[in-house]
């Protein structure tokens, strides 16, 4: 048998249970006494069962009604939970979002805006994926994730990507002789011992062209693959280096110090997604991180 009836309907039988009167939830729900009476009898015909028995001017549910009510109660229950939960999703509060992203991005980028989207997405589920770029490569060709993080280039065919880059700083120990300048240019760096990323990643060619055209010779002490063991060895006065501006101000709480460089590279990375539509909450998470970005290049300028 098929129900012909709805929550307004439901609403307003458990209100006549739980009040006793008809007048009385018509008072409180704003309408008529016999509006209230017609779509009772709406619900009766559609269950086929009567629901109240009236008898000199008065009403008292049936035995069907009471038991009817025990489900109807739950029924109203669940439907608004329903619709918390339909708000909750509406208004990204609740669900999860799936992160890729390269050594630096996990390390640097994404702790600071993790922190910041909880904030206003408690809720939410956030899991993050590291791996190196060849990697990353394969993972984004699954489609598996909802954003991403990685140094460039990354296939646009497949991808929605947005390319950004941060300012980078001369990094050096507190003892340096360079921390006596109010900004360090390429020269004056590069007549210490100095340390870099690896020879494979974009950076590395970014920095050391920089220096070509700068004619300044490119000399470094010591290569690394690892941005937080560029950080150590820095600190320990193996040699000072370039830093982009989000791992100097993490660095600088550890004690590196650091002066603008002149003139400055920048880092640059991509901002990916999968090529489909987002989630409300991966929406809400790359907006917040490009956000971040867009402060950044207004600081730097």
């Amino acid at each position: 048998m098929k129900f012909n009836f709805d929550l307004a309907q439901l609403e307003i039988f458990r209100l006549v249970i739980e009040q006793g009167t008809f007048t009385r939830v018509a008072e409180d729900l704003g309408l008529s006494q016999p509006a209230v009476s017609k779509s009772i009898q709406r619900l009766e015909k559609s269950l086929g069962f009567k629901l109240f028995e009236h008898r000199r001017g008065r009403s008292s549910p049936t035995q069907e009604a009471v038991l009817f009510y025990e489900n109807v109660k739950l029924t109203l229950a669940s439907a608004a939970r329903l619709s918390e939960h339909a708000q909750e999703i509406g208004e990204s509060k609740v669900g999860s979002i799936q992160i890729l992203s390269h050594p630096f991005g996990a390390l640097t980028v994404l702790p600071p805006v993790i922190q910041e989207f909880r904030r206003t997405h408690p809720d939410v589920h956030i899991r993050v994926q590291t791996a190196n770029s060849p990697q990353l490569h394969e993972l984004a060709r699954t489609h598996a994730f909802d954003i991403g993080l990685a140094e460039p280039p990354m296939d646009k065919r497949t991808l929605r990507t947005s390319l950004h880059s941060l300012r980078c700083v001369c990094a050096m120990p507190p003892d340096h002789p360079l921390t006596g300048k109010a900004a360090v240019t390429l020269k004056e760096f590069a007549r210490y011992p100095f340390v870099v990323s690896a020879r494979d990643r974009p950076f590395h060619l970014s920095v050391r062209q920089l220096f070509g055209k700068q004619g300044v010779v490119w000399n470094p002490a010591v290569e690394v693959d690892m941005g937080a063991m560029e950080v150590e060895l820095i600190l320990r006065g193996v040699g000072i280096g370039v830093l982009d501006e989000l791992t100097a101000a993490g660095a600088e709480g550890r004690g590196i110090v650091t002066r603008p460089l002149r003139p400055a590279p920048r880092y640059e990375f991509v901002v990916f997604q999968p090529n489909r539509q987002s989630s409300l909450i991966a929406s809400d998470f790359a907006k917040l991180l490009k956000a971040k970005f867009r402060a950044s290049r207004e600081e730097a300028n």
